[in-house]
């Protein structure tokens, strides 16, 4: 959540309005990163919202630049990702940083000044073959759910489990036995947690 800090709200929490124009109550350890506003170009949490959307920074570039700096503070950072330490591009180097796989939070940051430390390559190497494995097993699940869905429709073929792969076809004979069983307990523990897993996958209720 973006916002815009407006006053205490007793001796632990803020108040502050949103960019949709809300005011909310928000306990002081939840905030994440405070920035000033430049009183010449009217920052609101909208325009700080738009920042990091709109921008389109070689994150890795920076990496390359910083990786054996050891901890740096983020106006630093914002002045060599973008040129500038201003609210809007302290809050969109910040966005940036932090749910990019090449930085990680400084020991020493804080809401009110923040830092970044540059992850090591081999570790950069590790979060990127993770994430692009993650990216593969969700277009994966988004095939399948497209397969079954194609299934579904009133005089269409039903699904072909046999062009399926052994772990989809596995999880559907699971499913199967999980909905039929009649064997004793100790028997569907694993057909109980791999059936679940294919109807959570499947956004599917699970009962």
């Amino acid at each position: 959540m973006v916002g815009a800090v407006s006053e205490r709200d007793g001796k632990t929490k803020w108040k502050v309005t949103t960019a949709g124009g809300n005011t909310v109550s928000i306990a002081e350890k939840q905030v994440r990163l405070v920035v000033e506003p430049t009183p010449t170009k009217g920052v609101t949490p909208a325009s700080l919202e738009r920042a990091a959307e709109e921008c389109s920074a070689a994150v890795d570039e920076l990496w390359e630049m910083v990786v054996d700096e050891g901890e740096l503070p983020l106006a630093e950072l914002s002045e060599l990702l973008l040129g500038g330490a201003g609210a809007e591009q302290s809050f969109a180097t910040y966005r940036l940083l932090s749910s990019s796989i090449y930085f990680r939070l400084g020991k020493s940051a804080s809401a009110c000044s923040s830092s970044f430390t540059a992850r090591q390559a081999d570790e950069v190497s590790q979060l990127r073959a993770q994430a692009e494995a993650a990216a593969a097993a969700e277009l994966q699940v988004e095939e399948l759910k497209s397969r079954i869905a194609a299934a579904s429709k009133p005089g269409a073929p039903p699904l072909d489990l046999s062009s399926e792969s052994e772990a989809v076809r596995g999880e559907f004979a699971a499913l199967a036995r999980l909905g039929c069983r009649v064997g004793a307990e100790s028997e569907t523990g694993e057909t109980d947690r791999i059936a679940t897993a294919l109807l959570q996958k499947l956004g599917r209720k699970v009962t």
